[in-house]
């Protein structure tokens, strides 16, 4: 039954992982994002662009993943509550859209110049309430006391085209080492 599995679920139960399962879940957490990507691209061209910014903006948040579940290699498998304190990160809505405003905006920016142009450099703008966005672009609510439907809300290409941006971006960043799961275990 459906509803038995999510009684196992990582918000459940917290398990810890071994490096090979977490060499898993970095593959899983990219291609994952390449399919909410893919299914993106497709509601674009159906002019879409309400439904189609909300798959990249949760495309982003599963890329996220990648840099979060990484810090599981450093968790000793005894700690119980180092591992509820990761799975609250990796499901936090908050905290992943964070890391996708932070990551590669520090040590990769001077570390490595060319990368960050090529990958990083196009970003969700600091103060950007990317999670709002998100949400209206999912469901009817009203601003200043007027109801809005999403597509009202997500008007023509320019609406979507930084967030596809910026997308594009981080998963061309990750395909390498992520797209496949060898990559992800050499990784």
């Amino acid at each position: 039954m459906m509803s038995d599995i999510f009684k196992n679920s990582s918000k459940k139960q917290a398990p810890a992982l071994a490096k090979e399962q977490v060499a898993v879940l970095l593959n899983f957490c990219y291609c994952n994002a390449r399919n909410l990507f893919e299914e993106a691209e497709i509601l674009r061209r159906h002019q879409k662009y309400a439904r189609a910014f909300y798959l990249c903006a949760v495309s982003l948040e599963d890329l996220a993943k990648i840099p979060i579940a990484l810090n599981a290699l450093f968790i000793p498998e005894d700690d119980k509550r180092a591992w509820r304190g990761f799975w609250k990160i990796f499901n936090s809505h908050h905290l992943k859209q964070k890391a996708v405003k932070q990551y590669g905006q520090t040590i990769l920016k001077e570390i490595t110049k060319d990368r960050w142009n090529k990958f990083y450099r196009n970003q969700i703008p600091e103060g950007l309430p990317l999670n709002e966005m998100k949400m209206a672009s999912l469901y009817v609510d009203c601003f200043g006391g007027v109801p809005a439907r999403p597509n009202e809300m997500f008007k023509g290409e320019e609406s979507v085209s930084s967030i596809f941006r910026v997308t594009t971006d981080r998963l061309s960043a990750f395909e390498e080492l992520h797209s496949k799961f060898d990559g992800s275990i050499r990784f």
